[in-house]
This record gives C-alpha cells, sequence and structure tokens, in this order.
C-alpha cells in the first residue's frame, strides 16, 4: 500500500519551506488603484510641492492683517483692500491671511469684521503637505488606501511593487467547471477559485489553468510549462495516498520530493517540492484541508518573500461549549461559530469533515488545537483566533438544533436587523442540552403537529423546561409526492423514499398509517434510500427511482406531480425567556415579527399564521431527564 514518504510537524513543513526558497526578485510597475495591499520595492518622492503656492484654506475674502488691527465688537473695521477667494485659491500679492466669509459681513460693497486676523490665519503655506522631492512611502511600505490617495494628490499613477507570480494546476478525473451540474461521481472544482480569492490583492497575481485528469504525464508536462513562467506552482488534488493520486510521483520525476505528509488536521497529504529550484506545493482535493494549507502554510511562505505583511488574527477567549477531541501528535485546526452568550463567549465547533465547504461560511473563528493536546473538554476556557471581527462576534446569534429552511431564511431577516445568526446543527436534545446551559442563544425544533389550532408541539426538555419558551417560526403542510396521485391507503407493495429516523416526517407519515388503520401497512411499503439529487426528493420521484416520497406541494408542482397532504411540521425556536431581552436575542425576535420574513415564508410555502407568537413551556416538576413534556 502506497504510505506517506516523510510526514513532518507543521513546525517543520514551515521551517522547509522558508530556509529552502529565497525570495523571487519580481516586481511589476501597477497603477495606483491596483496597489492597495502590495509591497514597494523602492521609496517613492514627490514629483512636485503640494501646494505649489500660498492657498486660501477657507471660502472668505484675502486682505493684510495689519487692517484689522484694532476690530472689536463695538468698533467694527471696514476692509478696503479684501479680495474674495475660495478655497484652494492662489492668495493675491500683498494678502498675508484670509477672513471668513462666516466672520464678516458685507455694507456699502466692502466686507466688515468685528475681530482682529493674525497674519497666516485661513492660509495653507505653499509646501505644507509636501515639498518636492520629498518621501512620501518608503521600501517595503504596505499600500494603504490613504496612501494611494496621496500618491495621487502628487501627480503619480504608477508605482512599482513586488510581485509574486502562482500558476495554479486543478487535477482530478471527476471534476468539472463552476456553474456546470455535477453528475453522480463529479465535483464541481473549486479549490483554485479559493486560491485566488485568499491570495488575491495580497501582491499575488494568480494564473489559474484548467483542470486535468488524474494522468501523470499531464501532470508533469503542465508542472513543467508552469514552472517557466511562475514563482510558485500549486497543485490541486492527487497529493494522498490512493490509487489514483499521482502528483507525488510525478513531482518526483521532475525534481525532488522534500515532504509529503503535514501532522495537521485536516491537510495532512500535503506536500512540497523542489524542481528547478521553485517550489511546487501539493494541496489536498478537500476545500477545507485546502484552505488549511494554504493559510497555514502557504501564506506564511509569501510573507518571508515580501508578498504580503503579517496579519495577527485577533484572539477572542471562548468557552467550549463541546468536548473536542484531538489525536495527540497533529496539530488541529478546528472552525467555530463564537458568540456572547450570558455574558461571555461561547465557542461552538461546526462540522470537522475535510469536505464541509459550509463549516467556514458558518463559522466566524477558529481554535488551534497543539500536538501535544488530546482535546478539551466541554467548558473549557481556550484561546480561539476571530476571523470576522469582534464588532461582528459581539452581534451574532448562535442558533443548535436541527436544520430547517425557516432558519435559513431568518439569516437573511437577521441581517436586515445587524445581526448574524451562525446555526451549528445537532439532534434536538442535544440542542436543547446546550440551551439549558446557555452555550447557545436558541435551539431549532421541528415536530409534527395537529392541523388545527396553534403550534403546540411535543418536546422532551429535561428538569421541565423550567424559564424556557417557544417562539413559533412557521408550519408546512407535507403529505405524499406521487406521479399516480398515489394516497396513504396505496402504499402497500410501493416504493418510498426512506425518511430519516425519528425525523418529524416519518411521524407525519406513522402517524397517518396509525390514523388509517393500516399500521401493518408499513411492513408491506418498501423504503429506498435514495441519494437526495440536486432537485430533492420530487426529482428523485420524478425520475422514477422511487414511486413515492414525502414532500411538499411547492417541491412536485415543478415537476407536474401529485400531492396528497397527510399533516403539518411545526418549525419552533426554544429560548430562554430570562434573555429574550438581550441583544442580539431581541433584534432576533423584531426580526421573525417583520413583514419581510413573514413574506419570505410565504414565498417558501409556509403557513405564517402563528408566525413570531411566544408560548411557555407549562411548569412540570415531576418530569426527568428524558421524558416528554405534554402541552
Amino acid at each position: 500500500m502506497k504510505r506517506y514518504l516523510d510526514q513532518v510537524t507543521l513546525g517543520q513543513a514551515i521551517e522547509c519551506m522558508i530556509t529552502s526558497f529565497p525570495p523571487p526578485e519580481r516586481t511589476a510597475q501597477v497603477p495606483i488603484l491596483q496597489a492597495k495591499g502590495m509591497i514597494t520595492t523602492a521609496p517613492v518622492y514627490a514629483g512636485y510641492t503640494v501646494p505649489s503656492a500660498d492657498v486660501a484654506a477657507m471660502d472668505g475674502f484675502a486682505i493684510c492683517s495689519r487692517e484689522t488691527t484694532g476690530a472689536r465688537d463695538q468698533v467694527p473695521i471696514s476692509l478696503s483692500t479684501a479680495v474674495p477667494v475660495n478655497t484652494g485659491n492662489p492668495i493675491p500679492r500683498g494678502c498675508d491671511a484670509v477672513v471668513m466669509i462666516e466672520d464678516c459681513w458685507l455694507e456699502d460693497g466692502r466686507p466688515h469684521i468685528r475681530k482682529g486676523i493674525a497674519p497666516g490665519m485661513n492660509i495653507r503655506k505653499k509646501g505644507e503637505d509636501l515639498s518636492g522631492g520629498e518621501l512620501i512611502l518608503p521600501r517595503d511600505h504596505l499600500i494603504r488606501p490613504t496612501d494611494i490617495g496621496v500618491l495621487a494628490a502628487c501627480g503619480i499613477t504608477e508605482v512599482e511593487v513586488k510581485q509574486i507570480s502562482i500558476g495554479v494546476i486543478p487535477t482530478g478525473s471527476e471534476l468539472i467547471v463552476s456553474g456546470t451540474l455535477p453528475g453522480p461521481g463529479q465535483v464541481v472544482e473549486s479549490n483554485s477559485i479559493l486560491i485566488e480569492a485568499m491570495l488575491g490583492g495580497r501582491g499575488v497575481v494568480c494564473t489559474r489553468y484548467p483542470h486535468i485528469p488524474d494522468d501523470p504525464d499531464l501532470i508533469k508536462e503542465k508542472v513543467t510549462t508552469a514552472l517557466g513562467v511562475h514563482d510558485l506552482v500549486i497543485v490541486t488534488g492527487g497529493s494522498s495516498a490512493g490509487t489514483r493520486d499521482y502528483c507525488e510521483t510525478a513531482l518526483a520525476e521532475l525534481g525532488e520530493v522534500l515532504f509529503h505528509g503535514v501532522a495537521i488536521k485536516p491537510g495532512k497529504p500535503a506536500l512540497l517540492a523542489k524542481i528547478d529550484d521553485k517550489p511546487v506545493i501539493g494541496l489536498p482535493g478537500y476545500p477545507l484541508a485546502a484552505h488549511l494549507v494554504l493559510r497555514e502554510l502557504v501564506i506564511p511562505l509569501l510573507r518571508t518573500w515580501g508578498a504580503v505583511k503579517p496579519q495577527a488574527g485577533q484572539l477572542c477567549r471562548v468557552e467550549l461549549g463541546q468536548n473536542t477531541v484531538s489525536d495527540c501528535g497533529f496539530d488541529e485546526f478546528i472552525n467555530l461559530s463564537i458568540g456572547r452568550v450570558s455574558g461571555r463567549y461561547v465557542g461552538l465547533h461546526q462540522s470537522r469533515g475535510a469536505s464541509v465547504q459550509m463549516s467556514l461560511v458558518r463559522s466566524n473563528g477558529y481554535l488551534h488545537i497543539p500536538a501535544s493536546v488530546e482535546g478539551y473538554e466541554a467548558g473549557s476556557a481556550v484561546d480561539a483566533v476571530v476571523t470576522a471581527g469582534m464588532d461582528e462576534v459581539e452581534r451574532t446569534l448562535l442558533i443548535a438544533g436541527v436544520h430547517g429552511e425557516p432558519l435559513d431564511l431568518l439569516g437573511s431577516a437577521v441581517k436586515a436587523w445587524g445581526g448574524t445568526l451562525l446555526p451549528c446543527f445537532c439532534r434536538r436534545e442535544n440542542g436543547i442540552q446546550g440551551l439549558l446551559q446557555r452555550i447557545c442563544h436558541a435551539t431549532m425544533i421541528d415536530s409534527p403537529i395537529p392541523s388545527q389550532g396553534p403550534p403546540r408541539p411535543m418536546i422532551r426538555v429535561p428538569f421541565g423546561g423550567q424559564g424556557l419558551v417557544t417562539l413559533h417560526l412557521a408550519k408546512l403542510q407535507v403529505g405524499i409526492v406521487s406521479k399516480e396521485g398515489l394516497g396513504i391507503e396505496d402504499l402497500a407493495g410501493r416504493t418510498i423514499i426512506e425518511m430519516p429516523a425519528s425525523s418529524p416526517e416519518e411521524e407525519v407519515f406513522e402517524n397517518a398509517l396509525r390514523r388509517c388503520r393500516l399500521a401493518n401497512a408499513s411492513a408491506q411499503i418498501k423504503t429506498e434510500e435514495v441519494m437526495k439529487h440536486i432537485g430533492g426528493i420530487a426529482q428523485t420521484v420524478s425520475d422514477g427511482l422511487v414511486d413515492a416520497g414525502i414532500g411538499t406541494s411547492q417541491s412536485a408542482a415543478p415537476f407536474g406531480l401529485s400531492f396528497v397532504p397527510l399533516g403539518f411540521i411545526s418549525y419552533d425556536l426554544l429560548i430562554d425567556e430570562d434573555l429574550s431581552r438581550d441583544e442580539p436575542i431581541a433584534s432576533m425576535i423584531a426580526a421573525i415579527s417583520s413583514p419581510e420574513y413573514r413574506e419570505a415564508l410565504e414565498r417558501s410555502g409556509y403557513i405564517t399564521d402563528f408566525t413570531g407568537e411566544i408560548y411557555h413551556l407549562p411548569p412540570c416538576p415531576g418530569v426527568g431527564p428524558s421524558d416528554e413534556i405534554p402541552w
């Protein structure tokens, strides 16, 4: 079996990269509007004096200050030599001050004043900002927007900057271009776009090559071509130890593989080769792993090359909401959703799978677990790196529990109220437990409910749910989606998409069977575990893979399928009433009650009769940790 060659630590990998490759000497002359974030290669000097003459700093009248001697409230003075000027006008010969237009009045065609004016008042002297030949920017300076404004004011239109050229080569026979609908076994190529997005604007020019299949000869050809024009080449995919991972073999034939395998998670398959004295970096194909290797290995190299200035992440002391286990011997990086709950910062980790790109979208920070640490227990205080800014963390809502479209729509509504909603998906019971421990602001629950009256779901809450209330989001009618108009009584001997165990859809289905006294019919219904298509359940039924599925009328209509209703699902937020007036929970409640949120729900087929209403859990002093609380 193929194995990683020489797995190294994160520190060893960084040191190897830095010591093996000195900075390239590439420079570029770029327009100043493109120079933001780039670094100067030489001092930049002013070509002329700014301002080039004495000019008025205010609108008013240029005067000889001697004329104002003795002016006071009771003894106003008429100015005979005053010349009208606007801001920026040259000062006329014989004048040495400017009186602001609001400090005088006109009488008999002349300005009058009631106070004396000192020489030089309201005048910008020649060269006050810069003299010709004076230094504007030093060498190795990170160019900021304010610098660009000064350069423009001095007539400078271009500046010489350090530049790094990177060639990016995606590999993988399964890849298709972005914007194409993937079929079974196909994957949209996004890593090269991620690389350009992360490194672009940092003095780095990325050239993305078309993706190539898993072919060692093609890999060698493309890498050789790229090395001829770039300072650094990044190959994505094919760096692991599978039977179709040819990156390491191809690079070894072109040069020397310095390491293959880094003790980091995710990102272990990363590799580094030296070919023609240039670095070639192999990135894992999984997006989270590729992102981590870019941040922890590639950007540090670019910093030592002088193309990227160090940017220290802001540290935040957070309390971990979950047990966080890590393999000893690996530096592990875990994406966190961070928010302020009950007066302290809490961090909930997102999915740790290397292929789950949405964990980056749903996080605003990350935790680095050193190789010497085996993890942290829930409640541990740790230093996390904030990636979104502390002001956004203060406005972040942490929502645990199940996933549902009403929560997705609420995220947009909360944004309109100045907040950010970060969902942390888990089982309903775990979400409720997290709410009781005050490690989240709310918990999303979904439950089957009767069709009539207000939504009052059955939920399990430890210790009677004291102090908890439900905030209703929406109801959704669900039923049987089929080509033939199948009802509940027609399903015996038919195939239906398997529903997740204990899901509200399954409960609605089982309740419908019981109401029709077809309890034994469930044994005759064949369930099929079918991978969801982009179109979901209705698409699967339309493709003829199954006879029926549990869906909505909105999902059935575009495919011309019939819909037979069975029941309703209620989507609610469980919140702590004591915290309901605190920000950002109060803003969330206001967003839920907004007309915009109701309209968004209704456009997606949800029922909003009771949206925004709050229901108190009745006291149940005898209820244990897993007992069901009746409404």
